[in-house]
């Protein structure tokens, strides 16, 4: 993980946007195995503003609203992930609907928070992002326990056939342990899970985490 965490904020409401910026500047950044720094490269009120900022400054990670006028947080990740596919993306939004989550899922969003989440856990958040490459508050991970149980029925059987080793890789990859945790919990090499992780992806045709999250989710691969 960086020592340092360039971070853009980006939201219409001026008090919320400065209340992140405050937050993040006097907030500790120690987890039990990191310390790293946050630094706020840029405060948006806008997605346009957001990518005129990006033309003069990097950044690590996108912190977005999802409502916003004229280009909303939706437009905007998928113009960062098209123009900026090596940086991340953190929604922080009100909207908890299997609709808005499905959408900035395709979109390449790497994390989805509630702005009802408290302080420890947005920091959390962002620290998961740049360790593992995606978060989820566990209301939205509920939201979408709950739609892909509603439509298992009409869910055909999938033909991707992962070996058993394969299944438990995926099963910890779900629940967001990096590769040297899976390694450590299932007493094989860090390059043997990176293989497996690298076959998996190949046999759900995906190709980053996000993407491997939302299809085992769909075929019904993993269960929280």
């Amino acid at each position: 993980m960086k020592e340092s965490i360039r971070i853009i904020i980006v939201d219409d409401h001026a008090m919320f946007r400065d209340g992140l910026v405050a937050m993040l500047g006097s907030s500790p950044k120690d987890t039990p195995k990191n310390s790293t720094t946050i630094e706020i490269v840029g405060s948006a009120g806008s997605g346009e503003e957001a990518l005129s900022i990006l033309k003069t400054e990097n950044a690590d990670l996108v912190i977005t609203d999802l409502s916003m006028p004229e280009m909303d947080g939706l437009e905007l990740t998928k113009r960062l992930n098209e123009s900026y596919p090596d940086m991340s993306i953190l929604v922080l939004t009100m909207h908890n609907d299997i609709d808005s989550i499905k959408c900035l899922l395709d979109a390449g969003a790497a994390g989805y928070l509630l702005k009802s989440s408290g302080k420890d856990e947005f920091i959390q958040a962002v620290n998961a992002i740049m360790q593992t490459g995606k978060y989820f508050s566990e209301e939205v991970k509920d939201t979408l326990v709950d739609s892909m149980m509603r439509k298992k029925r009409d869910v055909k059987p999938t033909t991707v056939k992962l070996t058993e080793r394969e299944a438990e890789v995926l099963s910890h990859i779900a629940h967001e342990l990096t590769n040297a945790e899976i390694s450590e919990k299932l007493f094989i090499s860090l390059h043997t899970v990176e293989t497996h992780r690298r076959n998996i992806m190949r046999k759900l045709e995906v190709h980053n985490g996000v993407g491997l999250l939302r299809q085992a989710i769909q075929l019904g691969l993993v269960d929280e």
